[in-house]
C-alpha cells in the first residue's frame, strides 16, 4: 500500500468558558483549551499486488464493500501524518482500479502541548527594577 497524496489537515477550535458556572466554587472561569474539531481533506491510497491478496473475494477490481471491510480491521495501518491523530474509522469516498480515496470519519486526538514561553531573567529583572523605581517616585510625590 502506498500513499499517493495526503491533504489531511486538522481543524483546531478553542473552547472558552462562557461563565456563570454555578458549580465552580471559586467563581473564576474554567481555563480555555484547544481541541480538534474535525479533520479536513483526503488521503489517496494505491494498493499493490500483495495488498490485494489481503482482500477476501477480490476478483479484478476493488469494491467499496471490500475496502470498507478491510479498513474496519486495519484502520491503524494507514498513517495520517498528523501529530497526535489516531483514526478509528475511514470513509471510502472514491474507488478507481486499485486506488482508494479516503476521508476521516471517526478519530481520537491528543493535541500537542503548546511550546512553553521562554523565561528571560534579564527582562523580568528590568521590569522589577522599573516597577520599584516607579513606586519610589510615587511615594516621594505623595510626601
Amino acid at each position: 500500500m502506498k500513499i499517493l497524496s495526503n491533504t489531511l489537515k486538522p481543524v483546531v477550535e478553542r473552547w472558552t468558558d462562557p461563565g456563570g458556572n454555578q458549580y465552580n466554587g471559586a467563581g473564576a472561569p474554567v481555563p480555555s483549551y484547544n481541541y480538534m474539531e474535525s479533520i479536513d481533506g483526503q488521503i489517496v491510497l494505491e494498493f499493490g499486488a500483495s495488498d490485494l491478496q489481503d482482500f477476501e473475494g477480490y476478483s479484478q477490481y476493488l469494491s467499496s464493500a471490500l475496502v470498507k471491510d478491510w479498513l474496519s480491521d486495519n484502520a491503524g495501518e494507514i498513517d495520517p501524518d498528523v501529530p497526535g491523530l489516531t483514526v478509528k474509522k475511514w470513509s471510502v469516498d472514491k474507488l478507481e482500479g486499485n486506488r482508494a480515496t479516503l476521508s476521516v470519519e471517526e478519530f481520537e486526538c491528543d493535541l500537542p502541548d503548546p511550546p512553553e514561553r521562554e523565561y528571560d531573567y534579564d527582562d523580568v529583572q528590568w521590569r522589577r527594577e522599573r516597577r520599584e523605581a516607579r513606586d519610589i517616585e510615587e511615594m516621594r510625590a505623595g510626601d
